[in-house]
Protein backbone atom coordinates (compact mmCIF):
# COMPACT_ATOMS: atom_id res chain seq x y z
CA UNK A 1 0.00 0.00 0.00
CA UNK A 2 2.68 2.68 1.13
CA UNK A 3 4.60 1.75 -2.26
CA UNK A 4 1.40 2.45 -4.65
CA UNK A 5 0.52 5.98 -2.50
CA UNK A 6 3.71 7.15 -2.12
CA UNK A 7 4.77 6.36 -5.95
CA UNK A 8 1.67 8.27 -6.93
CA UNK A 9 2.52 11.03 -4.87
CA UNK A 10 5.92 11.51 -6.34
CA UNK A 11 4.34 11.53 -9.31
CA UNK A 12 2.43 14.18 -8.47
CA UNK A 13 5.21 15.92 -7.25
CA UNK A 14 6.96 15.54 -10.12
CA UNK A 15 7.46 18.20 -13.31
CA UNK A 16 5.86 16.10 -15.70
CA UNK A 17 2.25 17.03 -16.12
CA UNK A 18 1.31 14.24 -18.40
CA UNK A 19 2.65 11.66 -15.65
CA UNK A 20 0.43 13.56 -12.99
CA UNK A 21 -2.61 13.09 -15.11
CA UNK A 22 -1.79 9.82 -15.60
CA UNK A 23 -2.19 9.23 -11.77
CA UNK A 24 -6.16 9.69 -11.58
CA UNK A 25 -6.52 7.85 -14.84
CA UNK A 26 -5.09 4.62 -13.76
CA UNK A 27 -6.81 4.68 -10.69
CA UNK A 28 -10.12 5.24 -12.37
CA UNK A 29 -9.57 2.22 -14.71
CA UNK A 30 -10.69 -0.94 -13.58
CA UNK A 31 -8.15 -2.80 -15.59
CA UNK A 32 -5.38 -1.35 -12.59
CA UNK A 33 -7.71 -2.02 -10.15
CA UNK A 34 -7.56 1.28 -8.78
CA UNK A 35 -10.82 1.29 -6.63
CA UNK A 36 -9.42 -2.32 -4.98
CA UNK A 37 -6.01 -0.18 -3.60
CA UNK A 38 -8.60 2.64 -2.45
CA UNK A 39 -11.44 0.22 -0.83
CA UNK A 40 -8.36 -1.59 0.89
CA UNK A 41 -6.72 1.35 2.44
CA UNK A 42 -10.02 2.95 3.46
CA UNK A 43 -11.40 -0.52 5.05
CA UNK A 44 -8.05 -0.14 7.70
CA UNK A 45 -8.81 -0.80 11.36
CA UNK A 46 -7.60 0.87 14.35
CA UNK A 47 -6.25 -2.63 15.21
CA UNK A 48 -2.92 -1.95 13.01
CA UNK A 49 0.18 -1.54 14.03
CA UNK A 50 0.89 1.89 15.37
CA UNK A 51 1.27 4.36 13.53
CA UNK A 52 0.32 2.06 10.36
CA UNK A 53 -3.10 3.54 9.53
CA UNK A 54 -1.53 7.46 10.16
CA UNK A 55 1.30 6.57 7.53
CA UNK A 56 -0.97 4.92 5.14
CA UNK A 57 -3.70 7.19 5.23
CA UNK A 58 -1.59 10.67 5.57
CA UNK A 59 0.10 9.90 2.17
CA UNK A 60 -2.98 8.66 0.57
CA UNK A 61 -4.76 12.59 1.71
CA UNK A 62 -1.95 13.74 0.04
CA UNK A 63 -2.74 12.17 -3.28
CA UNK A 64 -6.08 13.66 -3.03
CA UNK A 65 -5.65 16.60 -1.92
CA UNK A 66 -2.86 17.51 -4.29
CA UNK A 67 -2.84 20.54 -6.76
CA UNK A 68 -1.80 18.44 -9.90
CA UNK A 69 -4.95 16.33 -9.40
CA UNK A 70 -7.57 18.72 -8.35
CA UNK A 71 -6.76 22.01 -10.48
CA UNK A 72 -6.43 20.20 -13.68
CA UNK A 73 -9.27 20.69 -15.72
CA UNK A 74 -8.43 17.84 -18.16
CA UNK A 75 -8.95 14.70 -15.36
CA UNK A 76 -11.39 16.35 -13.68
CA UNK A 77 -14.42 13.81 -14.54
CA UNK A 78 -11.97 10.91 -13.67
CA UNK A 79 -11.30 13.07 -10.08
CA UNK A 80 -14.94 13.52 -9.57
CA UNK A 81 -15.41 9.78 -10.22
CA UNK A 82 -12.49 9.06 -7.92
CA UNK A 83 -14.00 11.19 -4.94
CA UNK A 84 -17.71 9.45 -5.70
CA UNK A 85 -16.51 6.00 -4.60
CA UNK A 86 -14.36 7.60 -1.66
CA UNK A 87 -17.06 9.12 -0.65
CA UNK A 88 -19.51 6.19 -0.64
CA UNK A 89 -23.27 6.50 -0.30
CA UNK A 90 -24.01 9.25 1.67
CA UNK A 91 -20.25 9.72 2.89
CA UNK A 92 -19.80 6.81 5.23
CA UNK A 93 -16.58 5.31 3.78
CA UNK A 94 -14.47 8.58 4.15
CA UNK A 95 -16.37 9.79 7.10
CA UNK A 96 -15.55 6.61 9.16
CA UNK A 97 -12.04 6.23 8.15
CA UNK A 98 -11.53 10.10 9.44
CA UNK A 99 -13.11 9.37 12.32
CA UNK A 100 -10.59 6.16 12.93
CA UNK A 101 -7.30 7.93 11.57
CA UNK A 102 -8.12 11.00 13.75
CA UNK A 103 -8.55 8.81 17.12
CA UNK A 104 -5.30 6.69 15.71
CA UNK A 105 -3.83 10.44 15.49
CA UNK A 106 -4.39 11.34 19.09
CA UNK A 107 -3.81 7.37 20.41
CA UNK A 108 -0.46 7.21 19.09
CA UNK A 109 1.66 10.12 19.12
CA UNK A 110 4.72 8.46 20.55
CA UNK A 111 5.68 7.00 17.31
CA UNK A 112 6.08 9.76 15.82
CA UNK A 113 9.29 12.56 16.02
CA UNK A 114 7.43 15.76 15.89
CA UNK A 115 3.72 14.60 17.25
CA UNK A 116 2.27 18.54 17.48
CA UNK A 117 3.86 18.98 14.07
CA UNK A 118 2.37 15.24 12.95
CA UNK A 119 -1.24 16.10 14.18
CA UNK A 120 -1.16 20.23 12.56
CA UNK A 121 -0.35 18.89 8.94
CA UNK A 122 -2.69 15.53 9.30
CA UNK A 123 -5.41 17.38 10.60
CA UNK A 124 -4.75 19.45 8.05
CA UNK A 125 -4.99 17.09 4.83
CA UNK A 126 -8.07 15.48 6.81
CA UNK A 127 -9.85 18.84 5.97
CA UNK A 128 -9.10 19.71 2.49
CA UNK A 129 -10.04 15.88 1.76
CA UNK A 130 -13.42 16.07 3.75
CA UNK A 131 -14.40 19.50 2.34
CA UNK A 132 -13.16 18.42 -1.63
CA UNK A 133 -15.60 15.01 -0.56
CA UNK A 134 -18.47 17.99 0.38
CA UNK A 135 -18.01 19.97 -2.55
CA UNK A 136 -18.25 17.24 -5.39
CA UNK A 137 -20.40 15.17 -3.52
CA UNK A 138 -23.20 16.74 -2.08
CA UNK A 139 -25.29 13.98 -0.38
CA UNK A 140 -22.40 13.11 1.58
CA UNK A 141 -23.53 16.29 3.72
CA UNK A 142 -26.61 14.74 4.99
CA UNK A 143 -24.22 11.86 7.15
CA UNK A 144 -25.49 11.92 10.68
CA UNK A 145 -21.76 11.21 11.44
CA UNK A 146 -20.44 14.30 9.92
CA UNK A 147 -20.82 17.03 12.61
CA UNK A 148 -19.48 14.34 14.97
CA UNK A 149 -16.72 14.26 13.15
CA UNK A 150 -15.72 17.62 12.54
CA UNK A 151 -16.24 18.11 16.30
CA UNK A 152 -13.79 15.56 16.97
CA UNK A 153 -11.43 18.00 14.46
CA UNK A 154 -11.78 20.89 16.73
CA UNK A 155 -11.00 18.97 20.05
CA UNK A 156 -8.31 17.08 18.46
CA UNK A 157 -6.74 20.98 16.95
CA UNK A 158 -6.81 22.35 20.51
CA UNK A 159 -4.59 19.77 22.14
CA UNK A 160 -2.02 21.06 19.39
CA UNK A 161 -0.12 23.81 21.06
CA UNK A 162 -0.35 26.24 18.20
CA UNK A 163 -1.62 29.67 18.42
CA UNK A 164 -5.14 31.00 18.06
CA UNK A 165 -3.69 33.53 15.14
CA UNK A 166 -1.28 30.72 13.44
CA UNK A 167 -1.71 30.41 10.12
CA UNK A 168 -2.58 26.65 10.71
CA UNK A 169 -5.17 27.57 12.91
CA UNK A 170 -7.11 29.90 11.01
CA UNK A 171 -6.96 27.49 8.07
CA UNK A 172 -8.38 24.91 10.23
CA UNK A 173 -10.93 27.25 11.41
CA UNK A 174 -11.96 28.21 8.38
CA UNK A 175 -12.06 24.80 6.74
CA UNK A 176 -14.24 23.67 9.51
CA UNK A 177 -16.57 26.90 9.39
CA UNK A 178 -17.28 26.26 5.84
CA UNK A 179 -17.95 22.36 6.70
CA UNK A 180 -21.01 23.36 9.15
CA UNK A 181 -22.28 26.03 6.51
CA UNK A 182 -22.76 23.20 3.99
CA UNK A 183 -23.68 21.07 6.15
CA UNK A 184 -26.39 23.75 7.81
CA UNK A 185 -27.52 24.86 4.14
CA UNK A 186 -28.14 21.75 3.19
CA UNK A 187 -30.24 20.90 5.90
CA UNK A 188 -32.22 24.42 5.65
CA UNK A 189 -32.86 23.11 2.38
CA UNK A 190 -34.58 19.89 3.26
CA UNK A 191 -38.24 19.86 2.80
CA UNK A 192 -40.27 18.51 5.43
CA UNK A 193 -41.35 15.28 3.98
CA UNK A 194 -37.44 14.66 3.01
CA UNK A 195 -36.70 14.98 6.60
CA UNK A 196 -38.20 16.86 9.78
CA UNK A 197 -34.25 17.77 11.32
CA UNK A 198 -30.14 16.80 10.45
CA UNK A 199 -28.60 16.81 13.68
CA UNK A 200 -29.81 19.80 15.66
CA UNK A 201 -30.72 22.06 12.22
CA UNK A 202 -34.33 21.99 12.04
CA UNK A 203 -35.52 21.60 8.49
CA UNK A 204 -38.94 22.16 8.48
CA UNK A 205 -38.90 26.36 7.34
CA UNK A 206 -42.48 26.86 7.26
CA UNK A 207 -43.30 26.75 10.97
CA UNK A 208 -41.76 30.35 12.19
CA UNK A 209 -43.17 32.11 15.46
CA UNK A 210 -41.61 35.17 14.24
CA UNK A 211 -44.52 38.21 13.92
CA UNK A 212 -43.53 39.05 10.60
CA UNK A 213 -44.33 36.61 7.13
CA UNK A 214 -42.30 34.15 6.21
CA UNK A 215 -41.93 33.61 2.89
CA UNK A 216 -40.49 30.91 0.73
CA UNK A 217 -39.63 30.66 -2.78
CA UNK A 218 -41.09 27.39 -4.17
CA UNK A 219 -42.66 26.50 -7.35
CA UNK A 220 -44.38 30.22 -8.21
CA UNK A 221 -42.79 29.73 -11.84
CA UNK A 222 -40.11 27.06 -13.09
CA UNK A 223 -37.28 28.67 -11.76
CA UNK A 224 -38.77 30.00 -8.54
CA UNK A 225 -36.10 27.92 -6.41
CA UNK A 226 -35.06 27.64 -2.86
CA UNK A 227 -31.44 26.79 -3.89
CA UNK A 228 -29.74 29.85 -5.61
CA UNK A 229 -27.57 27.48 -7.26
CA UNK A 230 -30.48 25.59 -8.97
CA UNK A 231 -31.70 29.14 -10.22
CA UNK A 232 -30.90 30.00 -13.78
CA UNK A 233 -29.68 33.62 -14.06
CA UNK A 234 -31.09 34.05 -17.33
CA UNK A 235 -35.20 34.50 -16.73
CA UNK A 236 -36.94 32.10 -18.66
CA UNK A 237 -40.06 32.67 -20.04
CA UNK A 238 -42.44 31.96 -17.73
CA UNK A 239 -40.81 33.24 -15.02
CA UNK A 240 -41.10 36.75 -17.25
CA UNK A 241 -44.82 35.85 -17.94
CA UNK A 242 -45.37 35.13 -14.29
CA UNK A 243 -47.74 37.56 -11.95
CA UNK A 244 -46.43 36.56 -9.01
CA UNK A 245 -44.52 38.83 -6.74
CA UNK A 246 -40.47 38.18 -7.05
CA UNK A 247 -39.27 36.93 -3.64
CA UNK A 248 -36.99 39.60 -2.43
CA UNK A 249 -35.33 39.28 0.80
CA UNK A 250 -34.36 41.77 3.60
CA UNK A 251 -31.20 42.81 4.17
CA UNK A 252 -31.73 43.32 7.88
CA UNK A 253 -30.84 40.11 10.04
CA UNK A 254 -34.09 40.91 12.17
CA UNK A 255 -36.34 39.94 9.69
CA UNK A 256 -37.60 36.72 8.77
CA UNK A 257 -35.41 34.59 6.18
CA UNK A 258 -36.21 30.71 5.45
CA UNK A 259 -32.49 29.89 6.01
CA UNK A 260 -31.08 30.06 9.48
CA UNK A 261 -27.29 29.64 8.40
CA UNK A 262 -25.65 33.18 8.31
CA UNK A 263 -23.50 32.46 5.73
CA UNK A 264 -26.28 30.80 3.83
CA UNK A 265 -28.45 33.72 4.28
CA UNK A 266 -25.94 36.27 3.22
CA UNK A 267 -24.70 35.04 -0.14
CA UNK A 268 -28.99 33.80 -1.22
CA UNK A 269 -30.00 37.35 -0.10
CA UNK A 270 -27.54 39.14 -2.54
CA UNK A 271 -27.61 36.84 -5.16
CA UNK A 272 -31.40 37.56 -4.94
CA UNK A 273 -31.28 41.51 -4.95
CA UNK A 274 -28.28 42.11 -7.54
CA UNK A 275 -30.34 39.63 -10.35
CA UNK A 276 -33.45 42.11 -9.30
CA UNK A 277 -31.52 45.04 -10.09
CA UNK A 278 -30.00 43.37 -13.20
CA UNK A 279 -33.16 41.79 -14.60
CA UNK A 280 -36.48 43.39 -12.35
CA UNK A 281 -37.47 46.11 -14.79
CA UNK A 282 -36.88 44.14 -17.87
CA UNK A 283 -38.78 40.98 -16.92
CA UNK A 284 -41.99 43.53 -15.58
CA UNK A 285 -41.72 45.37 -19.06
CA UNK A 286 -41.43 42.46 -21.27
CA UNK A 287 -43.87 40.21 -19.34
CA UNK A 288 -46.73 43.26 -20.01
CA UNK A 289 -45.29 43.45 -23.70
CA UNK A 290 -46.09 39.75 -24.27
CA UNK A 291 -49.59 40.23 -22.92
CA UNK A 292 -50.37 43.45 -24.90
CA UNK A 293 -49.00 40.97 -28.36
CA UNK A 294 -51.23 38.08 -27.24
CA UNK A 295 -54.35 40.62 -27.44
CA UNK A 296 -53.01 43.03 -29.97
CA UNK A 297 -50.65 41.24 -32.75
CA UNK A 298 -50.40 43.91 -34.70
CA UNK A 299 -47.91 45.72 -32.30
CA UNK A 300 -45.39 43.24 -33.54
CA UNK A 301 -45.25 45.59 -36.48
CA UNK A 302 -44.64 49.05 -34.56
CA UNK A 303 -42.10 50.83 -33.46
CA UNK A 304 -43.76 52.93 -31.43
CA UNK A 305 -44.17 50.86 -28.33
CA UNK A 306 -43.75 52.40 -24.64
CA UNK A 307 -42.05 49.69 -22.72
CA UNK A 308 -41.94 52.05 -19.64
CA UNK A 309 -39.50 54.02 -17.21
CA UNK A 310 -37.57 50.93 -15.68
CA UNK A 311 -35.74 49.55 -18.49
CA UNK A 312 -33.47 50.71 -21.21
CA UNK A 313 -34.77 49.44 -24.74
CA UNK A 314 -34.77 49.90 -28.43
CA UNK A 315 -37.09 48.27 -30.48
CA UNK A 316 -36.40 46.89 -34.14
CA UNK A 317 -39.66 45.78 -35.93
CA UNK A 318 -40.15 43.17 -39.02
CA UNK A 319 -37.31 41.04 -37.36
CA UNK A 320 -36.49 38.03 -38.83
CA UNK A 321 -33.98 35.05 -38.74
CA UNK A 322 -32.38 34.20 -42.25
CA UNK A 323 -30.29 31.77 -41.81
CA UNK A 324 -29.35 29.61 -38.54
CA UNK A 325 -25.46 27.38 -38.88
CA UNK A 326 -22.68 26.12 -36.79
CA UNK A 327 -19.71 29.06 -36.38
CA UNK A 328 -16.50 26.54 -35.66
CA UNK A 329 -15.17 28.93 -32.86
CA UNK A 330 -18.52 30.20 -31.71
CA UNK A 331 -21.06 27.02 -31.80
CA UNK A 332 -24.73 27.94 -33.17
CA UNK A 333 -25.46 31.24 -34.69
CA UNK A 334 -28.09 32.56 -36.49
CA UNK A 335 -28.90 35.63 -38.87
CA UNK A 336 -31.01 38.11 -37.64
CA UNK A 337 -32.24 41.20 -40.21
CA UNK A 338 -34.82 43.88 -39.36
CA UNK A 339 -36.08 46.77 -40.69
CA UNK A 340 -33.50 49.87 -41.02
CA UNK A 341 -34.57 53.06 -38.78
CA UNK A 342 -36.52 55.73 -41.09
CA UNK A 343 -33.91 57.92 -40.58
CA UNK A 344 -31.44 55.99 -43.02
CA UNK A 345 -33.63 54.32 -45.70
CA UNK A 346 -33.16 56.30 -48.38
CA UNK A 347 -29.80 57.56 -47.58
CA UNK A 348 -26.39 56.05 -49.54
CA UNK A 349 -24.39 53.14 -48.50
CA UNK A 350 -21.96 55.48 -47.41
CA UNK A 351 -24.05 57.28 -45.02
CA UNK A 352 -25.32 54.16 -43.58
CA UNK A 353 -21.86 52.96 -42.99
CA UNK A 354 -21.36 56.41 -41.04
CA UNK A 355 -24.09 55.98 -39.40
CA UNK A 356 -24.21 52.65 -38.10
CA UNK A 357 -20.81 53.22 -37.20
CA UNK A 358 -21.39 56.25 -35.00
CA UNK A 359 -24.44 54.74 -33.17
CA UNK A 360 -23.72 53.12 -30.30
CA UNK A 361 -26.44 50.09 -31.19
CA UNK A 362 -26.52 46.58 -31.18
CA UNK A 363 -22.87 46.18 -29.91
CA UNK A 364 -21.27 43.01 -29.45
CA UNK A 365 -22.27 41.09 -26.19
CA UNK A 366 -25.62 43.20 -25.67
CA UNK A 367 -28.57 41.20 -24.89
CA UNK A 368 -31.71 40.85 -27.44
CA UNK A 369 -35.29 40.16 -26.87
CA UNK A 370 -36.72 38.71 -29.68
CA UNK A 371 -40.55 38.26 -29.33
CA UNK A 372 -43.17 36.80 -31.74
CA UNK A 373 -46.58 34.72 -31.86
CA UNK A 374 -46.59 30.67 -31.86
CA UNK A 375 -50.36 29.47 -32.04
CA UNK A 376 -51.51 32.90 -30.72
CA UNK A 377 -49.86 32.68 -27.52
CA UNK A 378 -46.77 35.35 -27.14
CA UNK A 379 -42.93 33.46 -26.53
CA UNK A 380 -39.48 34.79 -26.57
CA UNK A 381 -35.96 34.10 -26.90
CA UNK A 382 -33.25 36.16 -25.79
CA UNK A 383 -30.03 36.33 -27.09
CA UNK A 384 -26.80 37.99 -27.50
CA UNK A 385 -24.94 40.08 -30.62
CA UNK A 386 -21.70 37.71 -31.59
CA UNK A 387 -21.11 40.17 -34.68
CA UNK A 388 -21.80 43.39 -35.66
CA UNK A 389 -20.69 44.35 -39.33
CA UNK A 390 -20.75 48.23 -41.20
CA UNK A 391 -19.12 47.26 -44.13
CA UNK A 392 -21.52 47.78 -46.78
CA UNK A 393 -19.48 45.89 -49.60
CA UNK A 394 -20.20 42.53 -47.18
CA UNK A 395 -23.44 40.61 -48.48
CA UNK A 396 -25.28 41.03 -44.97
CA UNK A 397 -24.40 43.70 -42.65
CA UNK A 398 -25.92 46.55 -41.44
CA UNK A 399 -25.71 48.14 -44.15
CA UNK A 400 -25.18 46.44 -47.15
CA UNK A 401 -28.88 46.54 -47.56
CA UNK A 402 -30.61 50.25 -47.99
CA UNK A 403 -34.08 48.38 -46.30
CA UNK A 404 -32.97 45.86 -44.05
CA UNK A 405 -30.05 45.62 -41.42
CA UNK A 406 -28.04 42.25 -40.55
CA UNK A 407 -26.36 41.21 -37.64
CA UNK A 408 -25.01 37.54 -36.18
CA UNK A 409 -26.70 36.53 -33.18
CA UNK A 410 -26.20 33.62 -30.38
CA UNK A 411 -28.80 32.18 -28.18
CA UNK A 412 -28.21 33.03 -24.35
CA UNK A 413 -29.36 29.33 -23.52
CA UNK A 414 -29.13 27.22 -25.89
CA UNK A 415 -31.48 24.38 -24.66
CA UNK A 416 -33.08 21.83 -27.34
CA UNK A 417 -36.43 23.90 -27.05
CA UNK A 418 -34.52 26.98 -27.99
CA UNK A 419 -32.83 25.58 -30.67
CA UNK A 420 -35.82 24.23 -31.85
CA UNK A 421 -37.92 27.38 -32.13
CA UNK A 422 -35.11 29.63 -33.27
CA UNK A 423 -34.91 27.08 -36.35
CA UNK A 424 -38.79 26.79 -36.74
CA UNK A 425 -38.70 31.06 -36.80
CA UNK A 426 -36.00 30.83 -39.73
CA UNK A 427 -38.07 27.95 -41.88
CA UNK A 428 -41.53 29.68 -41.31
CA UNK A 429 -40.18 33.50 -41.87
CA UNK A 430 -41.92 34.60 -39.26
CA UNK A 431 -41.81 38.60 -38.20
CA UNK A 432 -40.66 38.86 -34.68
CA UNK A 433 -40.07 42.13 -32.57
CA UNK A 434 -36.63 42.78 -31.62
CA UNK A 435 -36.13 44.53 -28.55
CA UNK A 436 -32.34 45.41 -27.60
CA UNK A 437 -31.56 45.74 -24.24
CA UNK A 438 -28.07 47.82 -24.19
CA UNK A 439 -28.27 48.38 -20.10
CA UNK A 440 -27.95 44.63 -19.41
CA UNK A 441 -24.25 42.81 -20.43
CA UNK A 442 -24.27 39.35 -19.78
CA UNK A 443 -20.22 39.88 -19.34
CA UNK A 444 -20.29 42.13 -16.42
CA UNK A 445 -22.45 40.37 -14.22
CA UNK A 446 -22.94 36.79 -15.03
CA UNK A 447 -19.71 35.90 -13.68
CA UNK A 448 -20.51 37.84 -10.56
CA UNK A 449 -23.68 35.66 -10.34
CA UNK A 450 -22.41 32.36 -10.87
CA UNK A 451 -19.43 33.41 -8.55
CA UNK A 452 -22.00 33.41 -5.82
CA UNK A 453 -23.33 30.13 -6.88
CA UNK A 454 -20.70 28.51 -6.12
CA UNK A 455 -20.00 30.09 -2.66
CA UNK A 456 -23.44 28.51 -1.98
CA UNK A 457 -22.61 25.55 -3.15
CA UNK A 458 -19.16 25.36 -1.28
CA UNK A 459 -20.65 27.05 1.90
CA UNK A 460 -17.88 29.21 1.53
CA UNK A 461 -17.75 32.77 2.37
CA UNK A 462 -14.36 35.08 2.29
CA UNK A 463 -13.88 36.84 5.23
CA UNK A 464 -17.24 35.99 6.71
CA UNK A 465 -16.10 36.70 10.46
CA UNK A 466 -15.77 40.64 8.99
CA UNK A 467 -18.73 41.21 6.87
CA UNK A 468 -21.76 39.53 8.31
CA UNK A 469 -23.60 41.92 11.34
CA UNK A 470 -23.99 38.74 13.50
CA UNK A 471 -20.50 38.17 13.92
CA UNK A 472 -19.14 41.64 14.16
CA UNK A 473 -18.83 40.65 18.08
CA UNK A 474 -15.38 40.85 17.97
CA UNK A 475 -13.14 43.58 15.87
CA UNK A 476 -9.59 42.09 17.02
CA UNK A 477 -9.16 41.25 13.22
CA UNK A 478 -5.63 39.23 13.15
CA UNK A 479 -2.85 39.78 10.81
CA UNK A 480 -2.83 38.32 7.43
CA UNK A 481 -1.50 34.75 6.94
CA UNK A 482 1.73 35.36 5.75
CA UNK A 483 2.49 37.82 8.43
CA UNK A 484 1.64 35.04 11.26
CA UNK A 485 5.24 32.79 10.79
CA UNK A 486 8.32 33.38 12.17
CA UNK A 487 9.10 36.61 9.88
CA UNK A 488 6.43 38.99 10.58
CA UNK A 489 8.19 42.45 9.26
CA UNK A 490 7.69 43.96 6.14
CA UNK A 491 10.31 46.52 4.47
CA UNK A 492 8.71 49.83 3.22
CA UNK A 493 12.12 50.23 0.95
CA UNK A 494 10.02 50.22 -2.50
CA UNK A 495 8.12 53.46 -1.58
CA UNK A 496 10.43 55.26 0.10
CA UNK A 497 11.76 59.20 -1.61
CA UNK A 498 13.57 60.40 1.25
CA UNK A 499 16.68 58.53 -0.85
CA UNK A 500 17.91 57.38 2.39
CA UNK A 501 19.80 54.32 2.36
CA UNK A 502 18.78 52.62 5.02
CA UNK A 503 15.54 50.49 4.74
CA UNK A 504 12.55 51.21 6.93
CA UNK A 505 10.59 47.89 8.35
CA UNK A 506 7.35 47.23 9.53
CA UNK A 507 6.13 44.92 12.19
CA UNK A 508 3.08 43.82 11.34
CA UNK A 509 1.77 42.78 14.98
CA UNK A 510 3.06 45.50 16.66
CA UNK A 511 3.34 48.35 14.67
CA UNK A 512 -0.20 49.30 14.42
CA UNK A 513 -0.44 51.88 17.00
CA UNK A 514 3.12 52.72 17.18
CA UNK A 515 2.93 56.71 16.97
CA UNK A 516 6.80 56.90 16.14
CA UNK A 517 7.00 54.05 13.26
CA UNK A 518 3.72 56.54 11.95
CA UNK A 519 5.52 59.23 11.66
CA UNK A 520 8.60 57.90 10.29
CA UNK A 521 6.58 56.54 7.65
CA UNK A 522 5.20 60.14 6.79
CA UNK A 523 8.64 61.39 6.60
CA UNK A 524 10.26 58.57 4.56
CA UNK A 525 7.54 58.24 1.66
CA UNK A 526 5.43 61.64 1.37
CA UNK A 527 2.37 59.87 2.91
CA UNK A 528 0.28 62.08 5.09
CA UNK A 529 -0.33 61.20 8.61
CA UNK A 530 -4.01 59.08 7.56
CA UNK A 531 -2.51 57.39 4.44
CA UNK A 532 0.47 56.29 6.67
CA UNK A 533 -1.95 54.89 9.11
CA UNK A 534 -4.41 53.53 6.52
CA UNK A 535 -0.92 52.06 4.92
CA UNK A 536 -0.15 49.95 8.27
CA UNK A 537 -3.46 49.02 8.86
CA UNK A 538 -4.17 47.50 5.43
CA UNK A 539 -0.42 45.40 5.61
CA UNK A 540 -0.89 44.04 9.38
CA UNK A 541 -4.81 43.14 9.43
CA UNK A 542 -6.07 40.34 7.27
CA UNK A 543 -9.51 42.62 6.43
CA UNK A 544 -9.00 46.26 5.84
CA UNK A 545 -11.31 48.71 4.73
CA UNK A 546 -9.94 52.44 3.43
CA UNK A 547 -12.37 54.99 2.62
CA UNK A 548 -12.35 58.56 2.03
CA UNK A 549 -13.80 61.66 -0.37
CA UNK A 550 -12.46 62.05 -3.70
CA UNK A 551 -8.69 63.78 -3.68
CA UNK A 552 -8.09 62.00 -0.35
CA UNK A 553 -5.20 59.50 -2.28
CA UNK A 554 -7.15 56.33 -1.87
CA UNK A 555 -5.81 55.32 -5.32
CA UNK A 556 -2.49 56.63 -5.04
CA UNK A 557 -2.49 54.60 -1.40
CA UNK A 558 -3.39 51.69 -3.03
CA UNK A 559 -0.66 51.73 -5.11
CA UNK A 560 1.60 52.32 -2.86
CA UNK A 561 0.35 48.87 -1.05
CA UNK A 562 0.56 46.84 -4.03
CA UNK A 563 4.47 48.01 -4.62
CA UNK A 564 5.26 46.60 -1.07
CA UNK A 565 3.28 43.75 -1.59
CA UNK A 566 4.94 43.06 -4.99
CA UNK A 567 8.13 42.92 -2.95
CA UNK A 568 7.26 40.87 -0.46
CA UNK A 569 5.59 38.43 -2.73
CA UNK A 570 8.56 35.73 -3.30
CA UNK A 571 9.92 35.99 0.48
CA UNK A 572 6.37 35.45 1.57
CA UNK A 573 5.20 32.92 -1.34
CA UNK A 574 2.45 35.31 -1.43
CA UNK A 575 -0.49 33.83 -3.98
CA UNK A 576 -1.95 35.91 -7.11
CA UNK A 577 -3.04 39.78 -6.12
CA UNK A 578 -6.74 40.47 -7.51
CA UNK A 579 -7.63 44.04 -8.51
CA UNK A 580 -11.20 45.07 -9.32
Amino acid sequence: MLAIWSGAHQILDGKNRNLGQMVARDLEDDKYYGRQHMQALLSLQNDSPPGTLVNLGSVFFRVFTHPALLSCLSIDTQVGALYTFISGNNGVRIVAFCDRFIKHLVEHPSVFDDPSQMLETNLMLVLYALREVLSREPRARYNECLPALLDLVERTRDVVPMSAHSAAHQVMTDAIAQMRAMINRAADLLSPEDSQSVGHITADVQNSTFPRELIIPRDRHDNDKMDITKVVIIPTEDEIRSDHKEFLPSTSPTRPHFLTDPISRHLDTHFRLLRHDIFGGFKEAIGSFMRIVEEKPDVLKSTKINLGNNIRARLHAGARVNNVWCEDKRDLEAQLSFRQPAVIERKSAKEREVWWSNAKALDQGVLLCLIFLDSGRASLLLLVVSDRCTNPKTKFSLTSDPHRATISVRLVTPIQRNVESLIRLHLQSTQCMLIELPGILLATFQPILESIQNMQRTGRLPFHRWILPAERENFDIPPPLYARGVESTISLRPILTDGASADLLIDLIRSKHDLSIIDGVVRRTGLDVGQARALIEALSREYALIQGPPGTGKSYLGIQIMRVLLARKEPANLGPIIVV
